[in-house]
């Protein structure tokens, strides 16, 4: 089971791979709203945070998307 230190971590390591750069793509089987895609499209990455079992991905288009580690601890 994923805890703190293990999340904490994990956003350590994208938030080292991604902040502060373009998204120019992104895939998602579940997201089927153009309108999101879209405003990801094109924007930074702010900032990548940590609350609880949660890794939140803040982009400069005001878009957050919001990932529960689970019982996995997995991304």
């Amino acid at each position: 089971m994923s805890e703190g230190p293990e999340v904490k971590c994990t956003a350590d390591k994208i938030s080292e791979t991604i902040l502060g750069k373009t998204i120019i793509d992104i895939h998602c089987k579940t997201l089927k709203d153009n309108i999101i895609k879209s405003k990801i499209i094109g924007s930074k990455v702010k900032s990548v945070d940590t609350y609880g079992k949660n890794i939140v991905i803040s982009f400069t288009s005001g878009v957050y998307l919001r990932n529960h580690m689970m019982m996995w601890g997995k991304w």
